[in-house]
């Protein structure tokens, strides 16, 4: 608030002056608040995109899963007996080791731990066979 001088005193501002003072506030609340909307708008651009995209990728999905599942039920239709039930044992099978593979989980980590360290071990000797005969 300015107070305007008259002979030495201070006075209050005048209801023109204080017109003026509000007419200026506002205007420069009007230009923060439309900076601030726009940096907002901003922000949620991206977030907009995304969600654009991922739904996009969903409706993708979906029609090649159903894409891929036509193709099967086209391929089923066209393959000979002999050969489906031939593929139905191989698919009992596999569902059968699955199974298998879940229910002893840890003995299988082990076993492909203990595979993964002999074939890092047969590479390090290798490489130091090599760097020996060089």
């Amino acid at each position: 608030m300015t107070m305007t001088q008259s002979r030495g005193r201070t006075s209050l501002p005048t209801p023109a002056e204080l017109r003026r003072q509000i007419a200026h506030a506002r205007v420069e609340l009007g230009r923060i608040v439309d900076m601030l909307a726009a940096k907002a708008d901003a922000a949620e651009r991206p977030h907009g995109r995304t969600a654009a995209v991922t739904a996009q990728a969903a409706r993708v999905a979906g029609r090649v899963r159903d894409t891929a599942v036509h193709v099967g039920r086209l391929v089923e239709d066209k393959t000979p007996t002999p050969v489906r039930a031939h593929l139905a044992s191989a698919r009992g099978a596999a569902g059968r080791s699955g199974t298998t593979a879940r229910t002893r989980r840890t003995a299988w980590t082990g076993v492909a731990g203990a595979v993964a360290f002999a074939l890092l071990a047969r590479r390090s000797r290798r490489a130091r066979r090599a760097r020996l005969q060089k």
